[in-house]
């Protein structure tokens, strides 16, 4: 297989706090030390949920080639999506990378008709979510499923964070099965395994005693992330267990957190939380540390870094039997998988945990090192510049 440099273009909506973002500046950063040239295009951040330009900062730090399109913006907007799909054909046209490699729903639309149109030599795409999910509405559903299936054939490639995500994107409808590849989302696990603080400096600055259950919630706050639910859950979970000392820390800021706040002070009262708001890349690892399990209430995810992260630094995971979940949370070995929006048993289960440190010490070494070289961030890259150069290479394979 040949190992000459590539230049490779990355797509993203919007470059904001979040995993599928940590995922893509993270490859961009591997790839660009490996060798390669590497270009980031993303659109402005603007908008409620839109929060700070951190890993804008760490990309122009790191000297990547960053471009940021005004026109491209979350929401469906008939004349600005064209002005993007044009600023990235410019864009394109001017870098001429050898692939192109988009993610997110709008991004991965424009950006991959634009690596069509520009004659790019592989086109590749990530699904870290699907734009549709139960419980949405009919008529945006049926309009996502329609957008991505005719997207699908304007990528050589589909990778997907976790296999699940492959097969409910086969069950709707996109793509050919030969055309996807799972790639685990990694991260730098050495970071989880370790603090850099110890942990109970980190719990004396957060105002939780040493010895009390802190269970970490990890995720913006917006909607179908199920802070709410974790809420509610850990209020009864405590109750359950008779551990009204046990304390619940959220990381992430967004648009529901007064909202959240007020409903954690009526179930919790005012000591029970503690928000730690936005929270820079680099110290959510000793947070996550200063834990002693992770309740994880989303509604929609790919697999969600926030599970990964957990069991790689060792602490058990009660999240719903959503997406990818199932495959990294063993239920009863290193966590809970609970049936979703069964909030009754996800706080038995928190209440289990809660209850018992010796469980959780059980859990906590249940394939750790097995977890942590699943998603090093090594290995994420090198298997998407495999992909990479398997794509270039069956475009020029000669036809039997």
């Amino acid at each position: 297989m040949s190992t000459r440099r590539m230049r490779v273009t990355h797509v993203i909506t919007r470059l904001i706090p979040g995993g599928a973002q940590e995922n893509t500046l993270d490859t961009c950063l591997l790839l660009a030390r490996r060798g390669h040239v590497v270009q980031l295009l993303a659109g402005r951040l603007h908008g409620q949920g839109d929060t700070g330009p951190e890993l804008m900062e760490r990309a122009r730090a790191a000297g990547l080639d960053v471009v940021v399109i005004d026109s491209l913006v979350r929401p469906v907007r008939p004349a600005r999506d064209v002005a993007a799909l044009f600023a990235l054909l410019a864009a394109a046209r001017r870098f001429r990378p050898d692939v192109i490699h988009t993610h997110s729903a709008k991004a991965g639309v424009l950006g991959r008709l634009a690596g069509r149109i520009a004659a790019v030599k592989a086109v590749i795409h990530t699904i870290h979510g699907l734009p549709f999910y139960p419980g949405q509405r009919s008529a945006a559903a049926m309009i996502f499923r329609a957008v991505e299936r005719a997207a699908a054939p304007w990528a050589d490639r589909i990778i997907t964070v976790c296999d699940t995500l492959r097969e409910a994107a086969l069950a709707a409808g996109i793509g050919r099965r030969s055309q996807f590849v799972t790639v685990y989302s990694g991260f730098d696990v050495d970071r989880f395994r370790s603090p850099a603080t110890p942990r109970h400096a980190v719990r004396a600055r957060l105002g939780v005693a040493a010895d009390a259950p802190l269970v970490g919630c990890v995720g913006r706050l917006v909607p179908l992330k199920g802070q709410d639910i974790v809420i509610r859950a850990f209020a009864r979970a405590r109750t359950i267990a008779r551990r009204p000392d046990a304390r619940l820390l959220l990381l992430g800021e967004g648009m529901l957190e007064s909202r959240l706040r007020a409903l954690a002070t009526s179930l919790l009262g005012p000591e029970g939380a503690r928000f730690a708001g936005h929270v820079p890349a680099g110290e959510v690892p000793d947070l996550v540390l200063a834990c002693d399990l992770i309740a994880h209430g989303s509604l929609r995810e790919g697999l969600a870094r926030a599970i990964t992260q957990a069991l790689v630094a060792g602490l058990p995971v009660v999240a719903f039997d959503l997406d990818g979940a199932g495959e990294v949370v063993r239920d009863g070995v290193n966590g809970y998988c609970v049936p979703p929006l069964d909030e009754d048993l996800f706080a038995r289960r928190l209440a289990e945990l809660i209850a018992d440190p010796e469980r959780r010490a059980r859990m906590a070494g249940a394939g750790r090192d097995e977890m942590a070289a699943r998603f090093r961030v090594e290995r994420m890259v090198e298997s998407i510049e495999r992909v990479y150069r398997e794509a270039l290479e069956a475009r020029v394979r000669p036809r039997p």
